[in-house]
C-alpha cells in the first residue's frame, strides 16, 4: 500500500477509484495509449508484475458492480459502524443519498442507533467517499433486500453462535432473515432465541442465560418452525 501511496498519489477511497477506474477508462479511450496495465506496472515499479496489476484492476473495478449498500455504509470508517449497523441503515433509509441527508432524530428513531453512533454519522468527514454518489462511477447506491423466503420467522428476533451445518458463515442471517427474523450480531433482552451451531461462543451462551434468553440448537430451530 506504501507503493500506491508513493507512486500513485493514492490516499483516498476517492483517489483508489480515480487511479484503477476513472483514469484506466480515459487511458483505454486514448487511441495512443491501449495498455494501461503497462503503464501502471511502469508507474509502480519492480514487484508489480502483469499479473498482479491486473488483479488489483479488476479487483477494484469489480467491487464498483458488486459492493451493495449495506457494505458500503459499513466500509465508510464511521466510528461504531460496521457490518451490521450498515444494514439496520441500508434498511431504514433505502439509499445513500438518504443515508447522507439523515437527521439526529430520525437516526435515533432506529432501533440500535444511539446518540453517540448518531452524532458519529453525522460529525463523520465523507469527503474522501464522494466518489460514492459523485455519478462518475455506477455504484448500486440503492438498498436491495434479500429475498423473502417465508413469514415463519416473523417478529422473531435471533442471533446464531457457533459453526452451522447447513450454511456458510455468510449465508447465516440472509437466511434467517429471508424468512423474516430481525437478525442481531450480540445478545440482549429483546432477543427470542440465541441459536447455537457446533462451539458456539461462551460469551453470548452466559448473556444468554443470565437475561433469560432462550438458547436453542440449530437443528432443534428449524424443527420448531418447520424450515
Amino acid at each position: 500500500m506504501a507503493d500506491l501511496y508513493d507512486q500513485l498519489n493514492i490516499a483516498s477511497v476517492n483517489d483508489l477509484y480515480r487511479v484503477f477506474c476513472l483514469e484506466a477508462q480515459h487511458f483505454v479511450a486514448d487511441i495512443f495509449c491501449s495498455d494501461y496495465n503497462a503503464h501502471l506496472q511502469q508507474e509502480l515499479g519492480e514487484g508489480y508484475a502483469d499479473k498482479k496489476i491486473a488483479l488489483i484492476l479488476d479487483g477494484v473495478q469489480q467491487s464498483v458492480q458488486t459492493l451493495t449498500l449495506d457494505r458500503i455504509i459499513g466500509g465508510l470508517g464511521i466510528d461504531g459502524v460496521g457490518k451490521i449497523t450498515g444494514r439496520l441503515l441500508a434498511e431504514h433509509f433505502g439509499s445513500l443519498d438518504a443515508f447522507r441527508h439523515a437527521t439526529l432524530e430520525e437516526l435515533l428513531l432506529i432501533e440500535g442507533i444511539g446518540e453517540t453512533m448518531a452524532k458519529n454519522i453525522l460529525d463523520a468527514d465523507l469527503s474522501d467517499y464522494s466518489c460514492l454518489w459523485e455519478g462518475n462511477l455506477a455504484f448500486n447506491t440503492i438498498y436491495q433486500t434479500a429475498e423473502k423466503l417465508s413469514s415463519s420467522l416473523e417478529g422473531l428476533t435471533v442471533i446464531f453462535t457457533g459453526t452451522s451445518a447447513r450454511f456458510k458463515r455468510d449465508e447465516i442471517k440472509e437466511f434467517f432473515m429471508g424468512h423474516g427474523a430481525k437478525y442481531v450480531g450480540s445478545v440482549s433482552g429483546k432477543v427470542n432465541y440465541v441459536i447455537t451451531g457446533d462451539a458456539p461462543g461462551q460469551n453470548k451462551l452466559d448473556k444468554a442465560k443470565q437475561l433469560g434468553v432462550e438458547v436453542i440448537s440449530e437443528q432443534d430451530f428449524y424443527a420448531k418452525f418447520n424450515l
